[in-house]
């Protein structure tokens, strides 16, 4: 039988004393009796809902039916529901529900961070370029069309070095890009390149690897047009 996680357990005979003390920023998970001792746990799932729509919510019941146990779920938004006549899969239950709030968190928090990145990307007057673990290109901002010329479609599947890449750019400055590249490190580079209309351009980048879960996955190059 799978035990519950180690964890701490604090009980409130009665909603007024739940509402009173439950902190969510301070709680893992709410267990509730379907009867409490001032009511239902009607009172305990709306208090819940209201601080938070997706926190991990059990109900423990030994009188809701099979069709009612559905509707309970569906209509009052309750995580799951354990049967006191079967509280074997209480631990995995409790331990799925944390883990599986945590995750959904953890996404929130991650796509929440693309967003303020994506922002910034936009409305910066330098070009952002985001690169694959094979240099080549998945993404650049709007800046980096208005830099170079090459738009979103166009650069996406090349490497950087494919589009601003020209007669006069040095082949030794091309090289110790790709060395550094290699070395999967943050570097900066100055080289001379080419728009897309031929016209020439000084330009610095900034390169930084992108690491996820200590996997390089790939750069992220900002271009400064520095022609001045």
């Amino acid at each position: 039988e799978k035990q519950l996680p180690n964890c701490e357990i604090h009980h409130c005979p009665s909603f007024a004393q739940f509402k009173k003390e439950w902190n969510r920023d301070q709680s893992d998970i709410v267990l509730t009796d379907h009867n409490l001792g001032d009511g239902f746990s009607f009172d305990v799932i709306e208090f819940v809902r209201e601080q938070d729509s997706e926190f991990p919510l059990i109900v423990l019941s030994g009188s809701l039916l099979n069709h009612e146990i559905v509707r309970f779920v569906m209509e009052y938004k309750v995580n799951e529901i354990v049967l006191k006549s079967d509280l074997t899969t209480l631990a995995a239950s409790v331990t799925g529900q944390i883990e599986g709030y945590n995750a959904k968190q953890l996404l929130h928090e991650q796509k929440e961070e693309v967003r303020r990145l994506s922002l910034v990307a936009k409305h910066t007057h330098n070009g952002v370029v985001i690169m694959n673990h094979d240099i080549e290109i998945v993404w650049v901002n709007r800046a980096y069309t208005d830099i170079t010329g090459y738009s979103l479609a166009e650069s996406v599947g090349k490497k950087p070095s494919e589009l601003i890449g020209g007669s006069n750019t040095s082949h030794l400055a091309i090289e110790d890009i790709r060395h550094h590249i290699e070395q999967k490190k943050p570097f900066s580079k100055e080289l001379l390149a080419y728009r897309k209309n031929g016209e020439e351009y000084w330009i610095k980048l900034d390169f930084t690897p992108i690491i996820e879960h200590g996997k390089f996955v790939g750069f992220v190059a900002i271009q400064e047009d520095i022609t001045e």
